[in-house]
Formats: structure tokens, sequence, C-alpha cells
């Protein structure tokens, strides 16, 4: 809904450059993790959501873009169980999870 209404606003300036949207995912959503299904699924929904909305408004000249911030050490990955933990962060090139701050 809050899209919809972004690219309405939008759409009603004329002559103006740079209208983006930007939309917040997770890298899970790329691929499943363990015990995480629903977050999972959800965030590769928003995902699939704005790769349709960039098509739409492509042309409008709109741009329509999603970030996908990686393992990062907040409540909800404090409870992940240590062996998953430790098998994730061993994929990520900096060896470690990420803090809320960067």
């Amino acid at each position: 809904l809050v899209t919809k209404e972004a690219v309405t606003l939008m759409l009603q300036k004329k002559n103006v450059t740079g209208r983006a949207i930007l939309n917040i995912a997770s890298v899970s959503g790329k691929g499943g993790y363990p015990f995480l299904s629903a977050y999972s699924a959800s965030k590769g929904a928003v995902i699939s959501f704005t790769k349709s909305v960039a098509l739409e408004v492509a042309l409008a000249g709109i741009r329509v873009n999603t970030i996908l911030p990686g393992y990062t050490d907040t409540p909800m990955t404090q409870s992940t169980p240590p062996n998953i933990k430790k098998r994730i962060i061993s994929t990520i090139p900096m060896g470690r999870m990420a803090t809320a701050l960067e």
C-alpha cells in the first residue's frame, strides 16, 4: 500500500529526476536458512515484489531496488543454535556477523 501511494505521488510530479523506491529484504530471501522459513519466505516476497514494481514503473522513470542485509547480530539471531550460527558465519567473507550500527 505504501508503494502504491508513493508511485501515485511520484507520477504526479512531472519532469522530476531521481525518483526511487528502496525496499529492505534480507539475504535469507535469496535462499532459506534453518529455523527461518517464514522469515525467508517473507523476504523472498519483498524481492519478487520489488522486481515486479520495477518493471511496472521503469518507463515512468522511477527506479525500484531492494537492499539485502546479511546475517546481523540482533535479538532475532541470538536464538540461533550455535552449530547453525557457526555454519552461517563460515560463509561470510569477514568471518563474523554484522552489527546493527553497520
